[in-house]
């Protein structure tokens, strides 16, 4: 493995844990959907999203079910 290969593995790495806490930072904003990380738009009024979809709110509830 040469230097440049290493460089540029090192480089993939730490753009996938920028984009992994940006995503993170995003959610605890209120800002993107806590199952699935997509982008929300919150409503002027009323109370605020934490899903972009059914979907995402009934999988998120079954993963984290408390029995």
């Amino acid at each position: 493995m040469t230097l440049s290969e290493i460089t540029a593995g090192a480089k993939e790495w730490l753009d996938t844990l920028a984009l992994e806490k940006n995503v993170s930072e995003q959610i605890s904003k209120g800002k993107a959907c806590l199952y699935c990380g997509k982008e929300i738009e919150q409503p002027a009024t009323g109370r605020p999203k934490k899903f972009c979809s059914e979907t995402c709110r009934r999988r998120w509830w079954r993963v984290h079910q408390t029995i």
